[in-house]
């Protein structure tokens, strides 16, 4: 059994469902490759394990800035499992838990991804 992983994506592009399901396809190019980047650098293997990944946002919302509500985020965890996962059917990834909540430690928007391996 592998040990559980936490990934940490600090400065991630936040942008909501309603962003995404309006935006022209290469905004969603774009912002699809920025998170990719970002999970890139992490060097995690691409193997097939069964799991459970909990997505913990944390928001900068500063100024004029708005918590997301946990089902905007569903987007952003899309593109993020792309990433991380060359499979991540429901065979694989048998449950998804979300958070979302204010950065209190730091003035940007983060994701702590943990993945608990079955």
């Amino acid at each position: 059994m592998a040990e559980d992983k936490i990934i940490v994506l600090r400065g991630i592009k936040k942008f909501s469902m309603n962003t995404w399901m309006g935006a022209h396809w290469g905004t969603k190019a774009s912002l699809k490759r920025k998170i990719q980047d970002l999970v890139y650098k992490q060097k995690l293997p691409n193997e097939i394990f069964k799991c459970e990944v909990k997505y913990d946002f944390y928001f900068d919302i500063t100024g004029h800035k708005k918590l997301f509500d946990c089902t905007n985020c569903a987007a952003m965890i899309k593109n993020i499992e792309d990433a991380l996962f060359s499979d991540d059917a429901p065979l694989h990834v048998k449950k998804v838990t979300i958070t979302s909540q204010e950065n209190v430690t730091r003035k940007a928007d983060d994701v702590v991804i943990t993945i608990k391996y079955l």
